[in-house]
């Protein structure tokens, strides 16, 4: 009959749709799954990145607080070291007019002796 469709040609562009749709899940469910896995070996990198670097490298603020800290401690040692120069300074002018006072005494007992 003329304008019919027999069964078996019907069922064999259902089944070759069904294959088509089955082949196409299949290999998107595949590929989805491959890209979940890559994603997650990715996140441990990261991770293990993220550990590596904290241990070995300094952080730029790590570095602006320690640059501070020196600064810091260098203004304190400057500090310190123009203090204890002024205290040496007066015990030198301490020393002078002892020694100065000293000579005064010395000589009026050997003025006074001879």
């Amino acid at each position: 009959m003329p304008g019919t469709v027999e069964w078996s040609v019907l069922l064999t562009i259902v089944s070759a749709i069904i294959l088509t749709v089955g082949i196409t899940g299949g290999v998107l469910i595949r590929v989805f799954t491959w890209i979940y896995a890559e994603s997650n070996n990715l996140r441990a990198d990261l991770g293990r990145l993220r550990t590596e670097v904290s241990q070995t490298y300094v952080t730029l603020e790590a570095q602006k607080i320690i640059k501070e800290a020196i600064d810091e401690r260098g203004d304190h040692l400057e500090a310190a070291v123009n203090g204890l120069s002024a205290a040496v300074d007066r015990l030198s002018e301490k020393q002078d007019r002892s020694i100065a006072e000293l000579v005064k005494v010395l000589t009026a007992r050997l003025v006074g002796v001879d």
